[in-house]
């Protein structure tokens, strides 16, 4: 897959993510908790992105630096 596609589909599972996050921890919906979720968990991608401006980018790196925080937040909220 490109990059760009890699990227689009590991947004989309970090919002889910929070999203699952949310329910599992027993919270309502509310938009804004998700986005408040959303942007702390993208702090590694946009350290990943600068040091990487100008070279080629791995798609499965961003993946896991993207969707770390959201999954052991995710695992904590199940087990916990």
């Amino acid at each position: 897959m490109k990059f760009k596609q890699t990227a689009i589909l590991s947004t989309i599972l970090c919002l889910v993510l929070n999203i699952l996050i949310m329910h599992f921890a027993g919270y309502e919906f509310h938009f804004a908790a998700v986005i408040g979720g959303f942007i702390p968990s993208n702090i590694l991608v946009v350290i990943y992105l600068i040091v990487k401006r100008k070279e080629k980018k791995s798609g499965l790196l961003f993946l896991l630096l993207q969707n770390i925080f959201p999954l052991f937040s995710l695992i904590g909220t199940i087990w916990g």
